[in-house]
């Protein structure tokens, strides 16, 4: 393929036509670029990828002639930028005019006899470098217009090769209190369709959360996760449930929380209540930050400060990393059978083997509801048909591969090295007898976490107090609750 066709239009191209994208360039212009190749025709030299010509024409040009090159590359892709957003046109005679301007400068700048150095830097530069293999480096950019109180920001995506992968320019955002950019009510179409995560920033430009483009679009992630607030005292308390689960699994005390507090209560991105296309598996599938960011966001968009968290099972752990990633938005943690890790490891109890998760995985996988109908007795853990029959409910109601997804996130997880991190205090809930979740690990995680911590061992069985146990439940929620 050649990069550049050596013709030319003596008419302006359309803008409706996409050969007029085609970066050509005048042979006049591309020989004076190339005057130092052997072959001038290795501009238009054929080749496999655009990597691999680049390579190829980088081998064969000296250090002046590539500069000029680079130059012209630069300037091709900055006119096609111009086409695709401001829908504006460059001749060719203008982005070689352009080009030569700056190739003149730079030379001019090189030979220059002394350079002004600033007296002091305010600021460290850091060389860019590649991610590891496995990983995807993001580089974000934005710029904020205080006279209209909006912002741009743009991502680029770069593989171990540095490589682009893809670049986004979002728009449409909106300042809110306290200098924080979280995304407007019209979320850019490019953010909806791509589920592009949007960061929220703070006023020094620390990154404080990202949050998922399609969550925020249409209404923002309030409606997307179902969120619905009961009561009205001043002290609020969040209700997160856990895998399988929906905010149904709470309709026992929430009539009696909503008495002394304001409770809000929400779906997890994985439940059935929530549109299944919202849930991206590249994003939730690895670790629980994914949840923890939807928390944050969430809390900011509800306006929520100085909450009591309540957490069930793998939903302890994302008020934990919530609670790192921004403590003030919690004055303490309720962690309902909970666990930082569900595997055993050697000093370490955590229910279960690695050949019985991986059986869980194909289970899910070859017969998700003949799973179900024996995973949901196993959990509840006691002979209470009314939970059973609802944890059965919710659970099945999950799409398998969303099921598969969210149980790989859960059961593989590893967080015991976030604990020490958690400084908000930490209130330990653990049921005596637990299928999932052995006692064991709620004072493994007291004696962790970063602050204070107590556990609250109830005298009961299985993984669902809140439906099996629930008077019991509240009465230590409440001795817990009112002293905050």
């Amino acid at each position: 393929m050649a990069l550049f066709e050596e013709e030319r239009s003596t008419e302006k191209p359309s803008s409706s036509s996409p050969s007029s994208l085609s970066p050509t360039a005048s042979s006049q212009s591309v020989n004076y670029l190339a005057k130092s190749v052997p072959r001038g025709s290795v501009i238009v030299q054929q080749g496999n990828s655009c990597k691999e010509w680049l390579e190829w024409v980088a081998s064969r040009l000296d250090l002046d002639g590539l500069s000029r090159l680079i130059v012209l590359l630069w300037n091709v892709w900055n006119r096609r930028n111009k086409w695709v957003h401001d829908e504006e046109i460059q001749e060719d005679r203008d982005v070689m005019t352009i080009t030569l301007g700056l190739c003149a400068k730079f030379s001019g700048a090189n030979q220059a006899d002394c350079f002004t150095r600033p007296q002091q830097r305010s600021f460290k530069c850091h060389k860019w470098s590649c991610p590891d293999p496995s990983y995807v480096k993001i580089n974000v950019d934005g710029a904020y217009k205080p006279s209209e109180n909006t912002t741009v920001i743009s991502v680029v995506g770069r593989d171990h090769n540095a490589m682009v992968l893809e670049g986004r320019k979002l728009s449409g955002f909106v300042g809110l209190r306290g200098g924080l950019f979280a995304a407007s009510h019209e979320l850019p179409s490019e953010a909806k369709e791509a589920s592009i995560e949007l960061v929220v920033i703070g006023e020094d430009g620390d990154l404080l959360s990202i949050c998922n483009g399609k969550l925020c679009a249409n209404g923002g992630i309030a409606d997307a996760l179902n969120a619905k607030i009961y009561g009205n005292d001043t002290q609020t308390v969040v209700l997160a449930h856990g895998f399988g689960e929906t905010q149904g699994a709470w309709h026992f005390l929430l009539p009696m929380l909503a008495l002394y507090f304001k409770v809000v209560v929400f779906d997890m991105v994985f439940s059935p209540n929530v549109d299944p296309l919202l849930y991206d598996p590249q994003r939730y599938h690895s670790d629980f930050k994914a949840y923890a960011d939807d928390l944050v966001c969430l809390a900011d968009r509800l306006q929520l400060n100085h909450t009591v968290y309540v957490g069930h099972s793998m939903a302890a752990m994302v008020g934990c990393l919530a609670a790192i990633n921004r403590p003030h938005l919690f004055n303490h943690l309720v962690l309902l059978s909970g666990s930082p890790r569900y595997i055993n490891e050697e000093g370490y109890e955590g229910g279960f083997t690695k050949s019985e998760i991986k059986a869980v995985y194909r289970n899910i996988s070859e017969n998700f509801r003949g799973w179900v109908q024996n995973f949901a007795p196993t959990a509840v853990g006691v002979n209470n048909t009314a939970a059973i029959a609802e944890f059965n409910k919710s659970l099945g109601r999950m799409k398998p591969d969303i099921a598969l997804s969210a149980a790989k996130a859960v059961f593989s997880s590893d967080l015991r090295h976030k604990l020490p991190r958690v400084k908000v205090p930490c209130t330990i809930i653990q049921s005596k007898n637990d299928y999932i979740v052995p006692r064991a690990v709620a004072f493994y995680m007291k004696s962790k976490v970063g602050g204070n911590a107590k556990v609250k061992m109830l005298n009961t069985e299985g993984h669902f107090p809140h439906l099996t146990a629930y008077n019991l439940l509240f009465r230590v929620l409440k001795q817990v609750l009112i002293k905050k």
